[in-house]
């Protein structure tokens, strides 16, 4: 069955040496992270999770075709004009649900939910205000604990169960505002050992894995490569150039997802091995949990979120589509989130 990105890295401390960290998980891992804001590509990276479950989909699994040769085997199809309803309490459990916001900045909005369950949700700036507050809610009573302090924040880069980690917003360098859930304070990490080049040419992305930033740097101050660094959360002294250069601004590596002649969106390895062919109108690559590969149709009869779990190898379709706030969210292990009839969900898939 499929590793959890977080259970591959969790024997990973804080500030352990590179050298013992997968490097290709922490790249898919902002891969993931860097695709799910820029919204749905018709062509992505998938985390690094979905490598090791093509043994699993190798064969067809209930709404699975035996499909088209692919360079590395037959490839499972399924269609979204053939997807099972998914069954709330068989297939997901649903955590939450919230009105979708209307693109104003004020209000409350979910940010992500965090590895013990609780979601992160930000209280919008006020009239006249850049800063925002932040608050832990647990699903189960709907109760929120109120972080302290107003702060200026960027997206939500990891949730754990010690600590919150924000970009930080309104600094040219990359850094980050970090909040200790033990101590309840608040600290802000600049890494000023980095390269001068990030003041004249500027970064790539940020994101956070295996208990380090990591950061992406334009190779030769030109856009087309990147240089790999890692900084601590903990000590702005501590950064390390990684000595690897990536195609992507956020390290692309994993399974790739392409759009098909036929229209299909298929799956695969770099080295062509299949996982699965969804065919239908404009399907578009939404998320990666640790057992489903998550796809949306954005408009048309079909349009909807629908996840395709890699054990059964089936399709089911799980609702309306993603919305501008579900596909900013940071979710891990089993949640996804997805809109419908004006409101967004965040829900638990089921094994």
């Amino acid at each position: 069955m499929v590793t959890d990105l977080k259970q591959l890295l969790h024997d990973n401390v804080a500030d352990a040496p590179s050298d013992h960290v997968d490097l290709t998980a922490v790249m898919a891992a902002g891969r993931r992270r860097v695709r799910r804001r820029r919204g749905g590509a018709t062509a992505a990276v998938l985390a690094v999770a979905a490598v090791t479950v093509v043994a699993a989909v190798g064969g067809t699994g209930p709404g699975s075709g035996p499909g088209p040769s692919a360079p590395g085997g037959t490839v499972p199809v399924v269609s979204v004009g053939e997807a099972r309803p998914a069954v709330e309490g068989r297939d997901y459990e649903l955590v939450t649900s919230y009105p979708a916001r209307d693109g104003s900045t004020r209000g409350r909005s979910v940010a992500g939910v965090s590895a013990d369950g609780l979601l992160v949700v930000l209280d919008a700036p006020r009239p006249g205000s850049s800063s925002s507050r932040v608050g832990l809610v647990d699903p189960s009573t709907d109760r929120t604990s109120w972080l302290p302090g107003m702060h200026r924040l960027g997206r939500l880069l990891a949730a754990d169960t010690d600590r919150l980690v924000f970009q930080a917003a309104g600094v040219d360098a990359p850094a980050v505002d970090v909040f200790d859930r033990a101590a309840r304070s608040w600290s802000q990490v600049r890494w000023t050992s980095l390269p001068a080049s990030v003041a004249t040419v500027g970064y790539g992305e940020v994101w956070v894995e295996a208990g380090r930033a990591w950061i992406t740097l334009p190779h030769a101050g030109r856009w087309q490569r990147f240089d790999l660094w890692s900084a601590s959360l903990t000590n702005p002294g501590d950064v390390r150039d990684e000595r690897r250069i990536v195609d992507d601004a956020s390290g692309a590596a994993g399974v790739v997802a392409t759009r098909q002649p036929d229209g299909a969106l298929l799956v695969e390895t770099p080295d062509g091995d299949p996982v699965v062919a969804v065919e239908g109108s404009d399907v578009e690559l939404a998320d990666v949990t640790d057992d489903a590969i998550v796809v949306r149709v954005p408009a048309g009869d079909d349009a909807g979120t629908y996840a395709y779990e890699t054990g059964s190898g089936e399709l089911l379709r799980l609702g309306g589509t993603a919305t501008a706030g579900t596909s900013t969210l940071l979710t891990s292990g089993d949640y996804v989130a997805w809109g419908a009839s004006g409101r967004e969900l965040i829900a638990r898939l089921l094994p």
